[in-house]
């Protein structure tokens, strides 16, 4: 599969982030809504990715004082296991090295965390709850 990476620049494009996580956070996981939309994507880039004209995935980055904090990946389910998943964390590891940053972290949902050890990411936390799953914080040395 071939993607590609869209900055959302419109509202349109954030309406298509956002519909991406109603699905998979809010109706798949059960995620409150009030926390999902938590009022950081005005201070957040946030991403599209795209496989021919079809967006099938997105993902927010929020820039941390020494570190980028890699947030809502989120992939439709028909595009699941085909790469969009691998696609995004490549492209935000990128642009937190282009941005100057020397670390990324991410808060892991415990089931995902063998997916971002391939990336090289490391855990830096033990277990904690976010809108009742089980996470722990990851960092990756950029």
């Amino acid at each position: 599969m071939t993607y590609r990476l869209i900055e959302v620049e419109n509202d349109e494009q954030l309406r298509q982030a956002f519909f991406i996580r109603r699905v998979v956070y809010i109706e798949e996981q059960g995620v409150p809504e009030e926390l999902e939309f938590d009022g950081l994507d005005d201070i957040a880039e946030n991403f599209l990715v795209m496989s021919d004209d079809e967006v099938v995935a997105t993902f927010r980055m929020i820039y941390k004082e020494g570190f980028a904090k890699l947030e809502r990946f989120a992939v439709v389910s028909p595009w699941r296991g085909k790469g969009a998943g691998s696609f995004m964390v490549e492209a935000a590891i990128e642009r937190s090295r282009e941005k100057g940053y020397r670390a990324a972290q991410l808060d892991a949902q415990t089931r995902a965390i063998d997916f971002y050890k391939r990336f090289g990411f490391q855990v830096i936390s033990g277990e904690f709850m976010d809108a009742g799953i089980p996470h722990k914080k990851m960092s990756l040395d950029l």
